[in-house]
């Protein structure tokens, strides 16, 4: 009954190896398609970056409620403010880099007290 056992546990193994087992197959090379460098269908020889935000709104009001967006955004209000601070930690830095002066003394007489003392 046990070599039984064993012997169906044996075949079993084998018949998972055997389905487990699967030749390695090559990979598909990925087809690299190039960009042209024009397009033949278009007309239009205006670039969107070249044109500035003013100029492209035609209504005052429009332009500024932007003005107002844009002097109280408060993202760009704290971007310049980590800016003046990465500059002053800057200009810190740079000043630990020059050599600095320190001077002491001491002014006594025998018999008196000290009548003056710089450290």
């Amino acid at each position: 009954m046990n070599l039984r056992k064993y012997n169906s546990i044996g075949y079993l193994l084998v018949c998972v190896f055997y389905i487990s087992c699967k030749s390695l197959e090559p990979v598909p090379k990925i087809e690299v398609k190039s960009i042209p460098e024009t397009y033949s269908n278009v007309n239009d020889s205006s670039n969107s970056t070249e044109i500035k935000w003013r100029d492209f709104f035609a209504d005052k009001n429009l332009i500024s409620l932007i003005d107002t967006a844009l002097l109280n955004n408060p993202d760009i209000l704290i971007t310049l403010q980590e800016i003046e601070v990465a500059k002053n930690n800057a200009g810190l830095r740079k000043g630990l880099l020059y050599p600095t002066v320190t001077a002491g003394g001491a002014l006594s007489c025998p018999g008196l007290v000290p009548l003056f003392r710089v450290a």
